[in-house]
């Protein structure tokens, strides 16, 4: 009979959190690692001999075993890898500050890379409803682990469009993969935010690969569902469809930005995943962003991460103890000794965690949470590396003071205790990147399709991504298609092919006031 205990899981102060984070990996726990034994037995009967190891949820990579005994370190895993792609396609091209824009089939996901590092968060929710960024309580159930911060939102290219009282409604409920969308022609019958791009000239009939798309089965769908009860054409409601599907992708945007004091129009939107590029230079304009990044292989953007992503596991457990005590010359001694001999031990457990060789270099990052005497929020504020000291304690208490400021816009002086002693033990991956897109020129003139834009049917040109060489600039109006996914190019905006095989588009325009 498994045994999952707290303080093996997440060994922190908060009762309440501590028991829900230990549930849930319980509930996971059994079934993840029966199917990662199978899998790994599986591979050993291949021939394939190297380790398994699966993504979690702070960007990291860990070892199977070590992953099943703690499964809710990976509740999040799909949507971070999608960020740690990001921030790599970025860094390769001197751009540090982004914003991940995931948009697979039943939801939008967005999160913040700043100085190209994606964001941590170690207190959100899951499993309840609302665009929060994982962090109002009450919107899910609170979970205690590292996680890189995101928004979601219900909203995919599978998201069912319904009326309601005379109202178009857009999800949350979502076709799935089976039966999917009506012009899938796999026996689904109602219509989707792919059903409206298709009746829009956004997507090609021909699909993706060997599925084929039906544009009469898409019309039938909207016509039906949405057009006739709403007493509009089906060009209309597919176009309604589309705009109120970027409106709530808008809102997980809206989340990790605004909501926490951040202009956005100095960031890069990067689109992964199958529905982001026909939406994403739409999305950019909502909020003024003038450069949109489309990397290679976008549609399978999260799996691309998941192949850069670094081995690593943190540690964490409670030290409470007034920062006064720790910065105080007279008595901060013995507290200071306490929190180095914490945070040691978290280093020798997570280096054992990795089996960590000997003539390994992992990056050691040590941290402690902050919080005000009296509140139950705290902050993560990291600490340099070298024995720990009062002005060390001191400096993290001032910057925990500048974020407190730039989180909630009170400037506050008052007592604060440290909560939590942290440590991240973390082993790089390769700096090899995944090959570049092959191109193929093509002698063949770039084909056209009736596209809906600013109201009207326009033909545009349509250009196969392979066919697109390096430094090569494509102008809007046009759509760029791939297998897994189809970029729409609006008038107004323009980009360039890098030799990686990346499009990075300029242009748009600011939101009106």
């Amino acid at each position: 009979m498994p045994v999952v205990v707290s303080s093996a899981v997440w060994p922190e102060l908060g009762e309440y959190e501590r028991a829900t984070t230990t549930l849930m990996s319980a509930y996971v726990g059994p079934v993840m690692a029966a199917y990662l034994r199978r899998l790994g037995e599986r591979l050993r009967g291949l021939g394939v001999t190297a380790p398994v190891r699966v993504m979690e949820s702070a960007g990291g990579v860990l070892p199977a075993a070590l992953a099943a005994s703690r499964a809710v370190y990976t509740i999040e895993s799909g949507p971070a890898a999608g960020v740690i792609a990001a921030a790599r396609q970025g860094a390769r091209r001197g751009l540090a500050d982004l914003i991940s824009f995931d948009m697979g089939g039943t939801t939008a996901k967005a999160g913040l890379v700043r100085g190209g590092r994606p964001g941590i968060t170690h207190e959100f929710q899951v499993g309840g409803k609302g665009s929060f960024g994982g962090r109002r309580p009450g919107t899910g159930v609170p979970i205690k682990v590292p996680a890189i911060d995101l928004a979601e939102v219900g909203s995919g290219g599978g998201s069912i469009a319904w009326t309601d009282g005379g109202t178009l409604r857009v999800g949350p409920r979502s076709a799935g993969a089976d039966p999917g969308p009506a012009c899938y022609g796999r026996g689904g019958e109602l219509p989707t935010v792919t059903d409206a791009n298709l009746v829009l000239g956004y997507l090609d009939p021909g699909g993706f690969g060997e599925l084929r798309l039906s544009p009469e089965r898409a019309r039938e769908a909207v016509e039906r569902h949405v057009a006739a009860p709403l007493g509009v054409g089906v060009v209309e409601a597919a176009a309604a469809i589309h705009d109120i599907a970027n409106a709530q992708m808008g809102a997980a945007v809206h989340v990790v930005t605004v909501r926490r004091g951040i202009d956005p129009r100095g960031f890069t939107l990067v689109a992964l995943g199958g529905a982001a590029p026909t939406h994403v230079a739409r999305l950019a304009e909502r909020f003024g962003i003038a450069r949109v990044l489309v990397p290679p292989r976008a549609g399978v953007g999260s799996a691309v991460g998941l192949l850069h992503a670094d081995l690593a596991i943190e540690r964490a457990r409670t030290f409470l103890a007034p920062a006064a005590t720790l910065v105080s010359c007279s008595a901060s001694r013995d507290a200071l000794g306490e929190l180095g001999d914490a945070l040691a031990d978290l280093e020798r457990a997570a280096r054992s965690d990795l089996s960590v060789a000997p003539d390994d270099a992992p990056q050691v990052v040590r941290s402690i949470g902050i919080r005000f005497v009296g509140q139950a929020h705290a902050f993560t504020v990291e600490l340099p590396a070298g024995p720990v000291t009062p002005e060390t304690v001191q400096r993290a208490t001032e910057e925990f003071y500048k974020r407190y400021n730039e989180s909630y816009g009170i400037d506050l002086r008052d007592p604060v205790e440290l909560t939590t002693a942290r440590v991240r033990v973390v082993l790089p991956s390769s700096p090899d990147d995944v090959p570049a897109a092959g191109h193929r020129p093509s002698t063949d003139p770039p084909g056209t399709r009736r596209v809906w834009l600013d109201g009207s049917f326009r033909d545009v040109p349509v250009r196969t991504r392979e066919s697109c060489a390096p430094g090569e600039v494509l102008a809007g109006p046009c759509v760029v298609t791939e297998p897994q996914c189809s970029l729409l190019v609006p008038p107004g905006w323009h980009g360039a092919v890098d030799e990686h095989g990346a499009l990075l588009l300029e242009g748009g325009s600011w939101p009106a006031t």
